[in-house]
């Protein structure tokens, strides 16, 4: 019996791109809402292309996490647990606002800290040297609440920012209550990021207290 073996996918002509380029090509179109057809329309090549330097969209995805994390700066070891905690809610905050889509990605995609693990040896590190007085499980519930403080707190913010977002969202509560008797109003002092410092105080505070006991 004559076996016939099934047909490659075809990839297209040798790239005249590099992966970098790739990532960059999805970076400048939006983390979270990249396609491979816009992602090749950037780079002047046909989609199955990509597939020369990628196996799919999510692996594409995932050396965007690379990139991205990669520009993530470490506290201070050498400062208190706390403030290394307070300098992480802004090294995460400012690469959500850098790159717009990064928050809801990572929240989205399972397994997404693949791309931060050196990082968090060298941040519970820090906080060991910091004097954290608590164990790893302890260490890591409260690295994993301020992290996900910050990139819940970037996609309201950005929901809120992108076009209309403040003005929908007044009309909306506007709709059924007037401002004195809206619960969490819309107001930009409210959302910005010295709402978000008030949890990272809060979780530190509440940290604190659960180890001091």
């Amino acid at each position: 019996m004559e076996h016939h073996q099934a047909p490659r996918r075809k990839t297209g002509p040798k790239p005249v791109f590099t992966l970098d380029e790739a990532v960059d090509a999805a970076i400048a179109q939006g983390i979270d809402r990249f396609t491979l057809t816009g992602v090749a329309k950037s780079l002047g090549v046909a989609a199955p292309s990509l597939y020369r330097v990628i196996n799919s969209r999510d692996d594409l995805l995932m050396h965007c996490f690379l990139r991205v994390t990669g520009d993530l700066d470490l506290p201070d070891p050498e400062s208190s647990w706390q403030d290394q905690l307070r300098a992480y809610t802004v090294t995460v905050w400012e690469m959500c606002g850098a790159y717009p889509g990064i928050a809801h990605s990572l929240l989205t995609f399972p397994g997404s800290h693949f791309a931060i693990q050196d990082y968090l040896d060298d941040l519970t590190e820090g906080l060991l040297r910091g004097g954290f007085p608590g164990g790893d499980d302890d260490m890591h519930f409260i690295v994993d609440m301020v992290g996900d403080n910050v990139l819940v707190a970037s996609m309201v913010t950005q929901s809120l920012r992108d076009g209309d977002g403040f003005e929908l969202a007044k009309q909306r509560l506007g709709s059924v209550r007037s401002e004195d008797r809206q619960h969490f109003p819309i107001r930009e002092d409210l959302w910005d990021y010295n709402w978000l410092q008030r949890k990272t105080e809060f979780v530190i505070r509440g940290m604190e207290l659960q180890l001091r006991g």
